[in-house]
């Protein structure tokens, strides 16, 4: 706009010499005139116009929209042809910042709300700044820009799928089967309650005095015992890229707030500053929050050897982190057998099951381990395995 403002400038410039009249001057003079007030009108409203944006989200979840708004007020009474607001932000896995920018025209006396929408892709961090905004003047020759300088890190926190304890998804509910199997009849667990048989009922858990007395089975419901301690291993390090990360922490997020949610006694075994090992056991949905801040905030992976081929290698360390534990479950995208035996071997846990979050067969499974593998991602979704017992 400014180049074709000059041309015509120009144009008016080579005419006014061959014609005689006022005509020509006064469009001369005011084409003269007129840039420079565009030029002072932008300046005071640029200084009168107000930005403000609302704060940023404590945090966000990966691969939902963060609105983000800014509010835009002009109380002088000359408009503007726009103001554009760019914003650049960059999360975990992404080389460059991208640019997001939006424009909106600016009335007389008047108050705009826009909202800027990302997408935030992987979980971690996203790095987001607003440095300036730019007004045009009404002729689009001039702008001004704006300082606004404003930037947050806003965490992205893991995509959580429901777990449910029911006849489809037996979790919790189905513990007698269990702690049938194996506690001894010396010791017999404590009687919670009665339901109707499932399928995946042990035929000892059924009260038979009372289901000759229905038309179904009814089966015994066992208290937990306090003794029975999940340990979840989510191992980042063996994650080739950001993707896998995702669906290991998704799945761990999703198990851990489901053990909290139905009091079960479960801790988690993470890497913090790439070294650091930490067990970690959150007694209520806040706690895990700040859990799972923890460990996005310092999120590793691509390392030689994974968390349980580090456990395997020096379990001696860190045997006071699991050694109270009867049920391990290790979440991966893929992991060779030979280190899952080694990790049997030493672990000397009651019980190890393996998560696999990658592509179906990733995991290396020994037919002569007692280790279990479930494929609970189907390429798009999380399928948890049926009648599983934490």
């Amino acid at each position: 706009m400014l180049l074709l403002y000059i041309i015509i400038l120009a144009a008016a410039a080579v005419f006014y010499p061959m014609y005689s009249d006022n005509l020509s001057f006064i469009l001369l003079l005011i084409l003269l005139i007129y840039p420079v007030l565009m030029a002072i009108l932008l300046f005071i409203t640029a200084k009168s116009v107000k930005i403000k944006t609302v704060p940023f989200p404590h945090a966000a979840l990966r691969g939902e929209k963060i609105n983000i708004g800014v509010q835009i007020k002009n109380p002088m009474p000359i408009p503007v042809l726009c103001c554009v607001i760019t914003m650049l932000y960059k999360s975990d896995g992404d080389k460059k910042y991208k640019k997001y920018s939006v424009q909106v025209p600016l009335k007389a006396h008047c108050s705009e709300n826009v909202v800027i929408d990302i997408v935030p892709n992987h979980c971690g961090t996203l790095k987001c700044m607003i440095k300036q905004a730019t007004v045009y003047d009404l002729m689009g020759l001039f702008r001004w820009k704006i300082k606004l300088g404003v930037s947050s890190d806003i965490p992205i926190m893991p995509r959580e799928f429901e777990i449910f304890a029911d006849d489809k998804n037996n979790i919790h509910t189905d513990y007698a089967g269990f702690l049938s199997q194996n506690l001894s009849c010396s010791d017999p667990p404590d009687v919670s309650g009665m339901r109707n048989y499932r399928d995946g009922d042990r035929i000892n858990c059924i009260h038979w005095k009372l289901s000759s007395r229905s038309e179904e089975y009814i089966v015994k419901e066992f208290e937990k015992q306090s003794s029975e301690k999940v340990l979840l291993i989510p191992d980042l390090p063996i994650c080739k890229n950001y993707s896998e990360a995702d669906r290991v922490l998704d799945a761990y997020a999703s198990i851990m707030r489901f053990t909290v949610s139905a009091e079960i006694n479960c801790a988690a075994l993470i890497v913090t500053d790439g070294e650091v090992f930490s067990r970690l056991s959150p007694n209520n949905s806040d706690e895990l929050d700040s859990m799972i801040l923890r460990q996005i905030s310092d999120i590793s992976f691509g390392k030689e050897l994974s968390l349980t081929a580090r456990l395997s290698e020096n379990y001696s360390d860190f045997s006071s982190q699991t050694d109270d534990f009867s049920h391990i479950i290790i979440i991966t995208p893929h992991e060779k057998k030979e280190i899952l035996a080694q990790f049997e071997q030493v672990s000397g846990s009651k019980r190890i099951s393996v998560f696999n979050v990658g592509e179906k067969g990733a995991v290396g499974e020994d037919k002569n381990s007692d280790i279990i593998v479930y494929d609970i991602f189907n390429g798009k979704n999380f399928v948890f395995p049926e009648y599983f017992v934490l």
